[in-house]
């Protein structure tokens, strides 16, 4: 599915549709704003508002309980120099998955959590709180300890605790586990950590 040269957009809609499959799976979570699907047979969800002038999505909603977890995918290429531990190669990935993660801040998890429409919408949904994570085909690097950058916050007290920590850039098999471990009580209080909530007024 992700082999070179395949477009990123398809590269990207296979993931997505694959990725929910998956995660729709398990137990507790299920698709959120269906109705707002463009493409009935993809995941990905859209809001038009400012007069329909303005456009913000989500590539997987999912929720659990008062839960919105909002899924941005992305399938870019790996670097040959990842696996040979290069650390430009590395560097060079990171900086593209904490741009990913600023902008899906800024631009999706803000309006859903501040905007009068973001704020309209996740309440017709019985929504109060958004869990943005980044999720790709590979396992990626996460070289830092800023805990807004992690779910599960890295310790290194112990290898033990070390393995239990859980950044936001996850892989299909990290988010899943995610998933089936934490409790609609943990997502809360990441996002209350976090700032995630809706405002209220």
């Amino acid at each position: 599915y992700f082999a070179p040269g395949k477009s990123v957009a398809a590269k990207t809609s296979t993931f997505d549709a694959l990725l929910t499959e998956r995660l729709e799976r398990v137990a507790g979570i299920e698709a959120a704003f269906v109705p707002d699907r463009p493409d009935p047979n993809l995941p990905n969800v859209e809001f038009r508002f400012d007069s329909r002038s303005q456009t913000r999505e989500i590539d997987v909603p999912l929720r659990r309980g008062r839960v919105l977890v909002a899924v941005q995918t992305w399938a870019r290429d790996l670097d040959p120099g990842l696996s040979g531990g290069v650390y430009r190669a590395m560097l060079r990935r990171w900086e593209a998955a904490r741009r990913k993660l600023r902008s899906t801040d800024e631009k999706y998890t803000d309006f859903l959590l501040h905007h009068p429409e973001g704020k309209r919408r996740m309440g017709e949904q019985g929504l109060g709180y958004v869990l943005p994570v980044l999720c790709g085909p590979f396992t990626d690097p996460v070289p830092s300890l800023e805990p807004r950058l992690w779910l599960r916050p890295l310790s290194t007290g112990s290898y033990a605790k070390a393995l239990r920590s859980l950044p936001r850039v996850l892989s299909p098999a990290e988010l899943e586990h995610f998933l089936s471990t934490a409790t609609e009580r943990e997502l809360r209080r990441i996002c209350k950590a976090n700032g995630w909530e809706v405002e209220d007024g």
